[in-house]
């Protein structure tokens, strides 16, 4: 377990983060096409909170919040395809700015906690240096 969480989030190289972003963007458009087959009827959130929760982890909060309008995007079209002709722009911006904010949410709540994992690993670190070191115990 501890060595999962020394682990979480490590930066990743310029040339993996390219191939990481790639891959995320394309775990995203999979989750749109497969909640496009679905209709609006099955609700298909949860499914975009895996590309959300492995960019907020491993590449940060700025690749997160993109990956969230996106997915948002991507979302509510499918969502409004699947209304009739009658269904208002008002709903269609009332459910964009709905998920966005839920995916934004959830995008900063990972990278946060991602951020007080390696804070606690950091002082864990120092602490396992100073008890090795301290000059009041001679050891």
């Amino acid at each position: 377990m501890d060595r999962y969480l020394t682990e979480a989030g490590k930066s990743i190289g310029y040339f993996d983060k390219v191939r990481f972003i790639g891959a995320v963007l394309l775990v995203a458009v999979i989750t749109g096409y497969l909640d496009y087959i679905t209709g609006p009827t099955v609700l298909f959130e949860v499914f975009y909170i895996v590309p959300l929760s492995l960019s907020a982890l491993y590449s940060g909060k700025n690749l997160a919040f993109t990956i969230s309008i996106f997915s948002a995007i991507t979302r509510v079209s499918v969502y409004h395809d699947g209304f009739p002709g009658n269904a208002s722009n008002m709903l269609f911006a009332y459910n964009l700015a709905e998920e966005t904010s839920l995916f934004m949410a959830i995008s900063y709540f990972i990278s946060s906690i991602k951020q007080h994992l390696n804070s606690l690993n950091k002082s864990a670190e120092e602490l396992r240096y100073l008890s090795y070191h301290d000059k009041l115990t001679e050891l």
